[in-house]
């Protein structure tokens, strides 16, 4: 490991007591620590691990309603001084990325992880979708990233989020966002502006998800330029499967942009391939699994489990407004939707964790 303290060290930085940095450590919870002869030494950059409570019935609240655990371990990446940023990659309209990135950012924030998700796309959905007090504020460019792209402070700024709950912070988007691709063509150095914002200004969170355009302009690049890590939703049908190479392409070359931009070694990850909007036809299922593992095992990008297509379930969400974790699950696929989903949120979460052990050397 390189650039590590003693746990004494690193607890006391954090005020944290000796005692519960050092049982942390023991019980692999504490990420980046490792025994070196009878000293515990801890890696920069290590974070807690908080394991989800025991029994299959636990349950979590968030936006005030309750739901039952997403068998998520809460992420503490915050006490590092710096958030894990996930963004949803694909160009491709239709392939579920914004209910992705809303459902996702609800269920890890349930489970104890403090989460900003951020609306990117000017078209707006996902600050339609996310509640009527959002959707409602009809907000302006000023609670956009807008603010933090086009600024010319050295560190720029995030603009102020909408507290939807204590654990989910949220930034949204307007249609005016879209004056953003002219900004950003004539002034490419500013690219970069998202990830130095979130380096800083979002040091109080521990996870950030980033919904991107479903185009390959300069706003998706500059939110795979602040990412750790891509998901890529993956539309269950031949369309979704022909543009796959093309985007792993794509994010090859962004991650070059991002070591020249940033002077950054370690490479952009992707977190998952998530098949969505996969038909129930067992003889297309087979079909589409077995070209989804072969992409997959080529180019190194962990499969997760399927999201089987369920228009009623997902309609219902967003006519209500309300991430489809939170509806009642007295529904049949709304009960069906929620638990493919939790399975895609813990195997995402599983591969972030797996690659931040393999960083620090474990």
């Amino acid at each position: 490991m390189n650039n590590t303290v003693r746990l004494t060290e690193w607890a006391e930085e954090r005020g944290m007591e000796y005692h519960r940095a050092l049982r942390l450590a023991k019980r692999g919870h504490l990420l980046g620590a490792k025994k070196v002869s009878d000293n515990w030494i801890v890696a920069e950059g290590a974070f807690v691990l908080e394991p989800p409570p025991a029994g299959k019935d636990a349950r979590a609240q968030i936006m005030g309603k309750r739901l039952l655990h997403p068998r998520l371990p809460a992420v503490r990446a915050s006490i590092r001084g710096r958030p894990i940023v996930i963004t949803t990659y694909n160009y491709a309209g239709g392939s579920g990325k914004t209910t992705l990135a809303r459902d996702l950012a609800v269920l890890i924030a349930a489970a104890g992880s403090r989460t900003l998700l951020i609306d990117t796309d000017p078209q707006a959905s996902l600050t339609q979708w996310i509640n009527d007090e959002v959707h409602a504020s009809r907000p302006g460019l000023e609670r956009t990233v807008h603010v933090t792209y086009t600024s010319s402070e050295e560190v720029p700024p995030l603009p102020d989020p909408f507290e939807l709950d204590p654990q989910l912070h949220f930034i949204p988007s307007t249609m005016d966002l879209a004056t953003l691709e002219r900004y950003l063509h004539s002034d490419p150095l500013q690219i970069a502006n998202l990830h130095d914002a979130i380096a800083h200004a979002g040091s109080g969170y521990d996870l950030v998800i980033i919904d991107s355009p479903p185009s390959l302009g300069q706003i998706t690049v500059g939110n795979v330029v602040a990412a750790d890590y891509v998901i890529i939703p993956v539309e269950g049908s031949a369309k979704g499967l022909e543009g796959l190479v093309s985007l792993i392409k794509n994010l090859a070359e962004l991650q070059r942009l991002k070591s020249r931009s940033l002077r950054e070694r370690r490479s952009i990850s992707i977190a998952s391939l998530v098949p969505t909007r996969v038909e129930s036809r067992l003889s297309f299922t087979e079909k589409l699994n077995a070209a989804l593992e072969q992409v997959s095992q080529k180019l190194f990008a962990p499969l997760s489990p399927p999201l089987t297509a369920r228009p009623s379930a997902y309609t219902k969400a967003t006519s209500e407004r309300t991430p489809l974790p939170l509806l009642p699950r007295r529904n049949g696929a709304v009960r069906e939707a929620a638990d493919e989903l939790r399975a895609v949120a813990k195997f995402v979460i599983d591969q972030v964790v797996q690659r931040e052990r393999e960083a620090h050397g474990e």
